[in-house]
This record gives C-alpha cells, sequence and structure tokens, in this order.
C-alpha cells in the first residue's frame, strides 16, 4: 500500500495523464461499460464543478491499490478492411478500451 503523499503524487500523474490521453483521443468508440468520451471531457475541464470529484476518485483509487478489473479489459471489434481479401485477412480487430485503461 502507499502512503497518502505517494497516493498524491500518482493520482496527480494519473489526471495529467489521463488530461492528456482526452486531449488526443479522436474518435468516440469506447466499450459499451465505459463512460463516453463527451463525458469525460466534459468531468476534465477546467471550468466543470466534478474535477474535484474526479482527483478525490482518482486519488481513492491509489490509495486502494487496486483497478476495476473492466478497467483493463478490452472490447475486441472486427472491423472490414474493404478488401478482396477472403476469410479473416477481410477484417481487422479493433480493441476498443476505457479511457482510464490509455496511457
Amino acid at each position: 500500500k502507499l502512503t497518502g503523499e505517494q497516493a498524491q503524487k500518482f493520482a496527480d500523474s494519473d489526471l495529467l495523464k489521463l488530461r492528456h490521453s482526452l486531449a488526443k483521443a479522436r474518435g468516440f468508440a469506447v466499450p459499451q461499460w465505459s463512460v463516453p468520451l463527451k463525458i469525460w471531457r466534459c468531468v476534465y475541464a477546467k471550468s466543470c464543478s466534478y474535477v474535484e470529484l474526479l482527483k478525490r476518485f482518482v486519488l481513492v483509487l491509489r490509495k486502494a491499490a487496486v483497478l476495476p478489473v473492466k478497467w483493463t479489459t478490452s472490447l475486441g471489434v472486427p472491423v472490414w478492411k474493404m478488401n478482396s481479401k477472403s476469410g479473416t485477412d477481410v477484417f481487422r480487430l479493433l480493441h476498443l478500451l476505457d479511457h482510464l485503461s490509455k496511457d
């Protein structure tokens, strides 16, 4: 387990990584168990009242030193490549992750 100071340091780092991840996210494809990207962007906007709640939430996760299993699980979605091949070569597998899982 982490000390309170260590947990705070990691939580602050996690929030910076989350902000970076959300800033570079181009698409809105997330697993059905994830919060949609538009909501994440609202929650993490500096003018939004949920920023403190998110900070406390990440700090609690760091103090507990455990992540929900769903956040470490991806959803595989076949995407058609639009080519003339057959079998599995017709698709590529896209893995959808929760935004908190991305680094």
